[in-house]
């Protein structure tokens, strides 16, 4: 069992049975948990879910697309059921 700073972490990845979660120092954590959990769990004026396998921090986001999301490492897809309220909640951001 590790413990991670909400602040540390830029990105929580679905893999199945498991999340992955990626963190600022290039890091990543394997956890059995859902993506509803930790989406419960995550501060939602720190993260948002943008497509059914990914929630983002608010801050690691670069450019948004209309169908994706930039961060460091790429592109990630912006999901069509995610997408309204990842939009306002990326506009909101300061």
């Amino acid at each position: 069992m590790e413990q991670v700073p909400i602040r540390s972490i830029e990105l929580v990845q679905s893999m199945g049975n498991y999340v992955k979660v990626h963190t600022r120092d290039n890091g990543h954590l394997l956890a059995m948990n859902t993506m509803a959990n930790m989406e419960d769990a995550l501060p939602k004026a720190h993260f948002v879910r943008i497509h059914r396998s990914y929630i983002i921090a608010l801050d690691a986001v670069s450019a948004v697309g209309s169908r994706s999301v930039e961060w460091r490492k790429g592109q990630l897809p912006l999901g069509g059921n995610y997408r309204r309220n990842a939009l306002l909640a990326l506009a909101g951001r300061a």
